[in-house]
């Protein structure tokens, strides 16, 4: 029976060391784990400081592009105001105003064919009411119409009729 004491002593002592030296080594174990998430957490603070930098930069930069835009779109509002109120004065003038009115015949001005540039012929035509504008001394209105032939598409004839009616203002 002694014999079995004894054994039972030593297995005793030979498990306390061993619990002994595996508490040491959970120890170490946890401050490593310990000190690697403290690393961890450190490394996603400092990323989400630089984040807010950013995004604080984002804002003030968003927050210039917006003041500069409003003033633009002031700036074009006031031009789009000015153009009304220029707009608004010429109808004043040319309402009820026609003080004649002058259709200019084929014969008269003669494009070529696909063409927008006004005839040597027609110089004289458009002179002489050129001339009967300015002897006015006065704003006028003055609205030109352009017109093409029916060759040619629908889109493309609205242009040329265009292009033609710019080539005489």
């Amino acid at each position: 029976m002694r014999m079995t004491a004894a054994r039972l002593f030593t297995t005793f002592a030979l498990l306390l060391m061993m619990s002994s030296f595996a508490g040491c080594v959970t120890k170490k174990l946890f401050r490593q784990t310990a000190q690697n998430e403290d690393k961890k957490i450190g490394e996603v603070q400092t990323g989400v400081e630089e984040n807010e930098r950013r995004t604080g930069d984002l804002k003030s930069e968003t927050q210039r592009e917006v003041a500069r835009l409003d003033a633009k779109t002031d700036e074009a509002r006031q031009t789009a105001e000015a153009a009304s109120t220029r707009a608004g004065n010429a109808e004043k003038l040319a309402k009820g105003k026609v003080l004649w009115e002058v259709t200019l015949t084929n014969d008269q001005v003669k494009f070529g064919f696909n063409k927008a540039k006004v005839p040597p012929e027609a110089s004289s035509v458009l002179d002489d009411l050129a001339g009967k504008v300015k002897a006015l001394n006065k704003s006028v209105y003055i609205e030109v119409e352009g017109h093409t032939d029916s060759v040619g598409s629908k889109e493309y004839n609205n242009t040329l009729g265009l292009r033609r009616a710019e080539v005489l203002e």
